[in-house]
């Protein structure tokens, strides 16, 4: 109705008995449970407005530990898109990307009779006992999940952030063989699959090691100069200052694809590997609204803090805010390493507060 996508309306179940009533339609609001925040900047003598706004999907909803995976259907947990508008001048540009959680049949141990078990271990389902029961269990799930991204949104780019030893290594794995399995029915080249391990690339105090991590992680989509080949072929959508014969503004270009990025929780190394992407990208809608020249995109989705240094830190303080916000709203507390994600470099303030937060998810 109302050319909504149904699965972010979360009052929708009301909203159906107005269907098809006359004259209803300004009165009929979807409501919709995520996040938005817009700031103001001025950019060369350009005035910007820049901001988020995430959509959480209703389906296969619920809190962290109560809802893994994916659903028989192919919905899965923690579901939300993340659109980036940059309004300059009358043209506007978007860049979406979408996190959620792994799509197999997974979730934990059961931890109930012991309590100092804050994180219970990852488990398949019971029935995967081995290799070939396991993709044979998980392949229609998880082609249902990515016949219904491409559908939206074309391409999909997986990016997978979990770790290739420990605990993460099983579903990690057990993710690529299924996802490898898919690609071979599926065929074409609309699905991709990259990795990077975050813990790896990204450890200690320093704010060289995120410096350091946030290279790794542009060269990851396969441009060894530091960029995002594979990333940067979807696009942005972009509108125009003119209108077509109907009055709506004119499209210049659409999003063609779309980044899929997931850590285990789909929180705290999800939105920091999401705003890195999401800076690079707002180099490119900057220039696309005309606010600044190539070697300024340049200079923005490098990370030179050189370069508007107001509308960097006012990009990574939005970044942050939305993590807070998603993590809230699935784990019960703010994200993890929030310091990391507003000033580049972990402290001590924001290790102490990671450990309060801690607590709070395993009390949730």
């Amino acid at each position: 109705a109302g050319g909504w996508d149904e699965k972010f309306v979360w009052n929708l179940g009301w909203l159906e008995a107005f269907k098809g009533v006359q004259g209803i339609s300004p009165f009929v609001l979807p409501v919709v449970y995520g996040f938005c925040k817009f700031a103001g900047f001025t950019v060369d003598g350009v005035d910007v407005s820049m901001g988020l706004i995430a959509r959480r999907s209703r389906l296969r909803a619920g809190m962290r530990f109560c809802r893994r995976g994916v659903d028989p259907e192919g919905n899965v947990a923690n579901f939300v898109e993340t659109e980036q508008v940059v309004r300059a001048g009358g043209a506007v540009s978007s860049y979406v990307t979408v996190r959620g959680s792994i799509p197999l049949h997974w979730g934990h141990e059961d931890s109930s009779g012991d309590w100092t078990q804050i994180k219970p271990g990852l488990v398949l389902e019971k029935e995967d006992t081995t290799w070939q029961q396991l993709r044979d269990h998980n392949l229609y799930p998880l082609s249902m999940h990515f016949e219904s991204l491409k559908r939206c949104y074309g391409r999909v780019l997986v990016l997978n952030l979990v770790e290739k030893r420990g605990p993460e290594e099983a579903i990690g794995s057990a993710f690529r063989s299924v996802f490898d399995q898919y690609c071979e029915v599926a065929g074409g080249g609309e699905q991709q699959y990259f990795e990077f391990e975050f813990h790896r690339h990204v450890g200690g105090m320093s704010a060289s090691g995120w410096d350091c991590g946030q290279v790794e992680l542009l060269n990851a989509f396969g441009d060894k100069g530091g960029g995002m080949s594979e990333a940067a072929r979807c696009g942005v959508f972009l509108s125009g200052t003119g209108s077509n014969a109907e009055g709506a503004p004119t499209v210049v270009s659409e999003q063609g694809g779309v980044i899929r990025v997931n850590c285990i929780d789909c929180l705290d190394r999800t939105n920091l590997a999401q705003s890195v992407l999401a800076r690079w990208m707002l180099g490119v809608q900057l220039e696309a609204v005309g606010a600044v020249t190539p070697s300024e995109r340049d200079a923005i989705s490098h990370g030179n803090v050189n370069c508007f240094s107001l509308l960097q830190e006012g990009h990574k303080g939005i970044w942050a805010d939305h993590g807070d916000a998603v993590s809230m709203q699935y784990a019960g507390s703010q994200a993890l390493r929030s310091d990391l994600a507003r000033t580049g470099k972990r402290t001590l303030h924001g290790v102490l507060a990671d450990g309060v937060c801690s607590v709070q998810r395993y009390l949730q």
